[in-house]
């Protein structure tokens, strides 16, 4: 991503090529703790190391290590999962209940092709923000002026371009 280091302008195969040696020495130094069981994902799109406990781990915690940026998204991410989280208290039950549904299933390995844990706290805030009455509010719409036919459309929309609530399914 060509960010300067100690005076230097590193070209991207550089910086990925030193988050690799970095993820691989982090590797080597958990792996010899011999309490952790460590994994190397070194050829995803952001190079990561995923520590676990080695005893008995009902609740299949484990924890990924990655190298980014100061600038990163990931920042404003936490942020935002955290005001989420803040606004309602089963912001985090829900979201828990999902990965764990994903992760028994299998699909919450991006690197694999499937999910990743952000995508799937997207979804279940897009839930959260689309039931009614609302769980979450929706803290991007007011920062975000809408333009052009946007604007005309949302204007035109009884709710002001809001989903439609859903409609009562049954007899």
């Amino acid at each position: 991503d060509g960010r300067p280091t100690g005076g230097r302008q590193m070209v991207p195969d550089a910086v990925r090529k030193e988050k690799v040696r970095l993820m691989t020495a982090l590797a080597r130094r958990l792996t010899a703790t011999r309490s952790l069981q460590v994994r190397s994902v070194l050829g995803a799109r952001v190079p990561l190391v995923t520590v676990a406990p080695v005893r008995p781990n009902p609740a299949r915690l484990s924890l990924d290590v990655s190298v980014q940026p100061r600038d990163n998204l990931g920042r404003f991410t936490v942020r935002a999962m955290q005001a989420f989280g803040a606004a309602d208290s089963r912001v985090r039950q829900v979201v828990l209940a999902v990965k764990t549904w994903a992760r028994r299933r299998n699909i919450n390995e991006a690197f694999r092709g499937t999910l990743n844990s952000f995508s799937l706290i997207l979804m279940v805030v897009l839930l959260l923000q689309s039931v009614q009455p609302p769980v979450l509010p929706n803290i991007f719409l007011p920062a975000l002026p809408l333009r052009g036919g946007a604007a005309s459309r949302a204007a035109a929309t009884p709710n002001g371009g809001a989903p439609p609530p859903p409609r009562p399914t049954g007899p």
